[in-house]
């Protein structure tokens, strides 16, 4: 992501009371991924996550408010 660090975009999830991972897994309901993603992209897929980039990100925790359940923060 360009606009926030990981760690940035891991509180904006855990804030509100949400679960950051490092892994996609049954559990995961959103992947959060910038340009590359990488492996995530198959892993969001086979595990039917949705994937969000900055601005969908964004529209569900503008400003640490939304509650964003069990994310991947790539």
């Amino acid at each position: 992501m360009e606009r926030f660090s990981c760690d940035q975009a891991k509180e904006r999830v855990e804030i509100p009371g949400g679960r950051a991972t490092s892994s996609v897994s049954s559990q995961t309901d959103y992947v959060v991924v910038g340009s590359d993603p990488g492996g995530k992209l198959d892993d969001t897929k086979r595990e039917d996550a949705e994937l969000l980039g900055e601005d969908g990100f964004l529209a569900m925790a503008p400003k640490r408010s939304a509650v964003v359940p069990r994310t991947t923060v790539q």
